[in-house]
């Protein structure tokens, strides 16, 4: 006989099941008496029975199958008991626990954990939720633990998170904002502080519903009243974001100057070469090369122009492929289009950060875009599957050559909901087998550019021969100014363009951090915004 039929065996771990989940109830402060005395009448209506089984059959074939029966009608009774304990305090067993768990991370919450402890608090109000219904005296002390619990991540959210996740949940369900809002009702009536007293009274004026106090000004306040490290951490932050944003100005305005001295400078250059033209055009020689050449101008612009005719109305069967990290779907698009060039993009979207709690605004997100490298465009046929850590870390190390944008929309995005970052990959392949030719109605285009490339072509060509031919040496020096003047003026202007992009980048960065220093300023207490350095810092930035 196997060890698991033994029901003698079997009922007595069923015994000590019971007994376990009394001591842990008991740990909690419930009162068990009940409990215990239900299962020591079970325990001692089993011995009595097995007692009379010895006494009836002993020394019997039927000892055995009637000890069965008997320890089997047992454990069915103490199931029963199990079950009730289940479905009645099991859910507040864990209440319990997670709540333990939650005011422990608590201890050490930052801008990088709040995230996770607020998940787990929603998740506990879940669990409140779908609780049995029971004697509310029975469940008191579990309610007043969860609501005490979320209390605190609620402040705690308000100070270190710029979402509103926990916040907006309570807000939401009637039961949980006047259980929550009692808290904040019995702490505020305990404080004497001018920033909370003034937000305080401006919400009593809303009416009697004691839900008008889910405000998260509010909730910061008592954060920043029962938390003073937060006001210095916050204080810091500031003072941090606020130097960053005047250095970064700093070095805009200097960029600002080189800008307006190479647009001088090339002003300068342009001016030079239009003097030196003129004074080669004044030997008359050139209209004469020209005249000479006119059939190899008009050749070379036709052999171009056709050319470029012919490579623009190639057209080539392209698939682009669009996947959106939010929704999991793949769209495709195919047909015709020019160029050979197949091309992949990644771009990220931060999730969107909802208008400041002192002023109004737009709900924002950050935008940030990169193309993937020709040779991995093909690295994956799903475009999901670019999305994991290796191929994460080696776009950022080899070549994460991205551009950031900030994007703001002043009604709620449609897409507001979703947690954590926003992928959309874009994918354009083409088959360089399946070609087909258009006629372009813009060819007269290309012959037009083709003549004009030969001519100046023409016209190098020209003031070569006649330096070289020419025993003129004011020619020579001329054309040798030309070329000096041009290259450095060619050199002057991928400089100005170069400063120009990194000018619109700091630019993009500067009013970012400044808005971020900003955002930090207005949830500082007032008396810490009179502070002299901060005072200063913040006239600074305006």
């Amino acid at each position: 006989m196997m060890l698991v039929e033994d029901n003698a065996i079997k009922y007595q771990a069923k015994l000590k099941q019971v007994k376990s989940y009394i001591e842990r109830l008991e740990k909690l402060g419930l009162d068990t008496t009940k409990i215990k005395e239900l299962v020591s009448k079970i325990d001692e209506e089993a011995n009595k029975m097995i007692a009379d089984n010895y006494s009836k059959f002993a020394k019997t074939v039927l000892l055995e199958d009637s000890l069965k029966v008997d320890y089997s009608s047992s454990i069915r009774k103490i199931d029963e008991v199990i079950k009730e304990l289940d479905e009645e305090w099991n859910t507040y067993y864990k209440i319990h626990n997670t709540c333990l768990s939650i005011k422990a991370k608590l201890k050490n919450v930052n801008e990088q954990n709040i995230v996770d402890v607020v998940k787990e608090a929603i998740g506990l109000l879940n669990s409140l939720e779908f609780s049995s219904t029971i004697s509310y005296d029975a469940e008191k002390c579990f309610v007043d633990e969860t609501y005490q619990t979320i209390y605190q991540v609620l402040q705690a959210e308000a100070a270190y998170s710029k979402y509103s996740s926990l916040f907006n949940y309570v807000k939401d369900s009637e039961t949980h904002s006047i259980h929550i809002c009692e808290l904040l009702d019995n702490d505020l009536s305990k404080i004497d502080h001018k920033d909370i007293r003034a937000v305080y009274e401006e919400l009593q004026t809303k009416g009697l519903s004691i839900t008008n106090y889910m405000d998260k000004r509010l909730f910061f306040l008592m954060a920043l009243y029962h938390n003073p490290d937060i006001v210095s951490a916050n204080t810091k932050k500031f003072l941090e974001k606020a130097n960053e944003a005047l250095e970064k100005k700093e070095k805009y305005d200097d960029l600002v100057e080189s800008s307006t001295n190479l647009s001088e400078y090339n002003e300068t250059h342009l001016s030079r070469i239009k003097e030196i033209k003129k004074k080669i055009r004044k030997h008359g020689l050139l209209s004469f090369l020209n005249i000479a050449l006119v059939s190899s101008i008009i050749a070379g612009g036709f052999f171009i122009s056709r050319k470029a005719t012919k490579d623009n109305a190639k057209e080539y069967y392209t698939i682009t492929q669009t996947y959106d990290s939010v929704t999991g779907e793949t769209t495709s698009t195919e047909g015709y289009a020019g160029g050979k060039k197949e091309k992949m993009k990644i771009t990220e979207y931060t999730p969107w950060v909802e208008p400041t709690i002192f002023k109004e605004g737009e709900y924002t997100r950050s935008k940030v875009s990169f193309d993937v490298p020709d040779e991995d465009i093909h690295l994956y046929n799903n475009l999901e599957d670019y999305l994991n850590e290796d191929v994460a870390n080696h776009f950022s190390s080899d070549y994460r050559q991205y551009s950031s944008r900030e994007e703001s929309q002043k009604e709620l995005p449609e897409d507001y909901g979703y947690v954590g970052r926003k992928y959309v990959i874009e994918r354009t392949t083409k088959d360089l087998d399946n070609i087909h030719y258009k006629e372009n109605p813009y060819g007269w285009i290309g012959w037009t550019v083709g003549i004009a490339l030969a001519a100046i072509l023409l016209d190098i060509a020209g003031y070569a021969i006649i330096s070289s031919e020419s025993s003129d040496d004011t020619i020579f020096e001329y054309i040798k100014a030309k070329k000096s003047e041009t290259k450095e003026l060619k050199e002057n202007m991928n400089s100005l363009l170069e400063t120009r992009e990194r000018l619109e980048n700091l630019e993009i960065s500067t009013i970012a951090t400044a808005k971020s220093a900003l955002d930090v300023y207005n949830n500082l207490p007032s008396e810490v915004q009179k502070t002299a350095e901060v005072a200063k810092l913040y006239k600074k930035l305006q």
